[in-house]
């Protein structure tokens, strides 16, 4: 089976080499070939993924050879993608070039969506955990650059007042639509996200490994490449101690894009990726607008809308 190139949209060649360069393109097609080896069709896919979340008893039911997981891919990709290739140079870039780990990460990204069975949840399936959260995870806008912004306000969580076993669901279909919602108002250009941390009053008793392993660690395994910026405000000396435990599960091209950023430091630094009518007041900005996640999960899809049928809904605007 080969690569699904079909879905090419109206992205011409010389938009395509403005985004992927030539020994990318040569990196690219070496994945391809190792990855859809005809050799490997029947082959057993390889159990390596490791996660920290409890595992469910539909784990892979559908995917057991690698012609299975082609099949899956190729769905994904033929749904979600502007051009197929900017899929695969996103996983090179995280790995700096290096085929066979890209490779392995693709296969545990198409393993990971089967296993939390993505593509049936839907917004209403989180609706006890969006109320939860309102006040503590919000987006705040765009930056300069267009990028989307994710707000949380570490003072508002209460550890342990989430279902651990739903935080993977519930950031990756977050993600997903944010990510998607990108990538059609980009068109193709390789656009991220920035997420704004506030440490304002936090101490040991607001420390959850496992909300941050959720929302880092969900990122950098399935979305590699569209975290921009995670800007980590008001961190204060005690926090270096909770910031080593996590760091552990992060990789080298996620910790380059945390920035710290003292109190003081806010306003000047902000005011430097965001336009004042889009910054927050408390931030030095003139806006008092926040949106919930629920309300932004809302004006995409609907409460009982899967993320399947918001794929079949989008695809035109895709394909603009």
């Amino acid at each position: 089976m080969s690569s699904n190139n079909n879905n090419t949209s109206s992205m011409t060649m010389t938009m395509m080499d403005q985004l992927i360069s030539s020994q990318e393109r040569s990196l690219i097609q070496q994945l391809k070939n190792q990855l859809f080896d005809p050799a490997l069709a029947t082959r057993l896919i390889p159990n390596q993924e490791s996660s920290s979340f409890p595992q469910e008893s539909s784990t892979n039911i559908s995917l057991k050879t690698m012609n299975d997981l082609w099949n899956a891919l190729n769905q994904f990709i033929s749904k979600s993608e502007i051009h197929p290739d900017l899929f695969y140079v996103r996983w090179l870039r995280a790995t700096n070039g290096d085929v066979s780990k890209s490779m392995n990460s693709i296969i545990e990204l198409i393993k990971w969506r089967e296993r939390i069975q993505i593509e049936k949840l839907t917004s209403s399936h989180f609706d006890s955990i969006f109320t939860k959260v309102e006040n503590f995870v919000y987006l705040m806008g765009h930056d300069k650059d267009g990028s989307p912004t994710i707000c949380l306000e570490i003072e508002k969580f209460v550890p342990g007042s989430l279902p651990y076993e739903q935080l993977e669901k519930v950031v990756g279909f977050v993600l997903e639509i944010v990510t998607h919602e990108l990538r059609i108002k980009s068109q193709g250009r390789l656009e991220r996200f920035v997420v704004l941390i506030d440490y304002y009053n936090w101490g040991l008793s607001l420390v959850d490994t496992k909300l941050d392993k959720a929302i880092l660690g969900t990122c950098q395994s399935y979305f590699p490449e569209r975290l921009k910026l995670a800007c980590l405000m008001r961190a204060p000396w005690l926090f270096s101690t909770a910031y080593a435990v996590v760091k552990v599960f992060l990789d080298e091209k996620t910790t380059e894009k945390i920035a710290f950023v003292s109190e003081s430091e806010i306003p000047t630094e902000l005011r430097k990726r965001f336009d004042e009518h889009i910054l927050l007041e408390k931030y030095g900005g003139k806006s008092q607008k926040k949106q919930t996640i629920k309300e932004y999960l809302s004006t995409f899809l609907g409460p009982n809308e899967t993320l399947e049928e918001y794929y079949a809904k989008r695809l035109s605007f895709l394909q603009q």
